[in-house]
């Protein structure tokens, strides 16, 4: 984590360190998949900025997810 978090705080663009947060996590948790959201600025949907392991799509606030997701 030491590692992780130092290369992190040479970056400075907000999508290179959520991939690489992603990534980090998709390889330390050994998920089959991993994505990280920001809601939107109207507040309701969760937009993806990076994911590892699939292509990540938004999700409407107020949506049940199912087993998996």
């Amino acid at each position: 984590l030491y590692d992780t978090a130092s290369a992190l705080s040479r970056v400075l663009d907000v999508e290179e360190v959520a991939k690489k947060i992603v990534a980090e996590a998709h390889r330390f948790l050994r998920a089959g998949e991993a994505a990280l959201y920001l809601l939107d600025r109207r507040g309701e949907r969760l937009d993806p900025i990076a994911s590892a392991g699939a292509t990540a799509g938004s999700i409407s606030l107020g949506t049940a997810l199912s087993g998996g997701e």
